[in-house]
């Protein structure tokens, strides 16, 4: 599967150069699956959303943003919300390369910098980075380095990034909210389950009228890079396969997957095809996770139904 994922992302010297040429150094050799996740790393290193209308804001362009967009960036990056104590830098996330770097994981764990509680579950309902792998060993470095810090890493969860955020729904680690406007609603109040120290710094009751409410949610969808939505270069790709849920025999059985000795208790995934798209884009923009629940877009003015049978495998 790799190695078919790599012929289908045509990883070549020309476009990969060094990260290429350390895996297959006199070009003819067999392509490894060995070589594979530097050069997927060294492909999805491309992928950086940097232009949208927010970019293009700051970027000198005072009209890219509406005068409702500009007052949601105004209260963003304001006392009155305190988003910018989680989301900070290029990134809009404290647990990034600008969190650790620049920022200094400033409101985090000096070694888990970009983890903050903020009131989605009660704290002994997910242990979130308090937890431990497989192995026993902790998730927090906090830990792995002082085993009696464990308590401070209790319910942390890492703070998402917010570009193409509308395309990344639901929301919040355990998807409890839909839309952004409940996620605004959600900060607003402080949380579901704000007790035992369970919120992180400046989460809390925030005074915020519906209107400004509605001006930072403006601002999030502005943080969408057009070439994004349309499937543009770099974010062009080759036919992809995605599961759409498991095979059935019946509206109550499930087929099992035959595939392999490994897995014969498991559901047969049901895969769809997600059509090749050109360094041009699609002409229909891809559909929002709001446009997704709204039923928005099966009509054919979104791109990629699932519908599409999928042919490489």
């Amino acid at each position: 599967m790799i190695n078919q994922m790599a012929k289908q992302l045509h990883l070549t010297r020309r476009e990969f150069g060094q990260s290429w040429r350390a895996c297959v150094p006199d070009w003819t050799s067999r392509y490894t699956d060995w070589c594979a996740p530097s050069t997927i790393q060294a492909y999805e290193a491309t992928l950086i959303a940097d232009d949208s209308r927010v970019d293009q804001f700051f970027d000198g362009n005072t009209a890219a943003l509406t005068a409702d967009e500009q007052n949601g960036l105004r209260l963003f990056r304001g006392r009155q919300t305190d988003c910018t104590d989680c989301h900070a830098g290029a990134e809009l996330t404290l647990a990034s390369f600008s969190g650790v770097g620049e920022n200094q994981g400033r409101g985090g764990r000096a070694n888990d910098p970009g983890f903050f509680r903020t009131g989605a579950r009660p704290i002994t309902d997910d242990a979130g980075l308090g937890g431990v792998d497989s192995f026993g060993n902790p998730f927090s470095r906090t830990v792995a380095l002082n085993a009696g810090a464990a308590n401070t890493v209790q319910g942390l969860f890492k703070t998402p990034g917010l570009r193409n955020v509308e395309f990344t729904g639901p929301y919040q680690h355990n998807g409890g909210q839909s839309t952004l406007e409940q996620v605004i609603d959600f900060y607003s109040r402080g949380g579901d389950f704000p007790g035992g120290g369970n919120l992180g710094p400046g989460i809390g009751n925030k005074n915020l009228s519906a209107a400004d409410k509605a001006s930072v949610v403006a601002f999030l969808k502005a943080l969408s890079d057009d070439r994004v939505r349309y499937e543009r270069a770099p974010f062009d790709h080759p036919e992809l396969c995605v599961t759409v849920g498991q095979q059935t025999s019946s509206a109550t059985t499930l087929l099992l997957d035959t595939s392999s000795p490994q897995f014969v208790l498991s559901a047969a995934d049901r895969w769809a095809g997600v059509p090749a798209v050109g360094k041009a884009g699609s002409v229909a923009p891809l559909q929002t996770f709001d446009e997704l629940l709204q039923g928005i877009g099966a009509d054919g003015s979104r791109a990629h139904s699932l519908q599409d049978r999928c042919s490489i495998l």
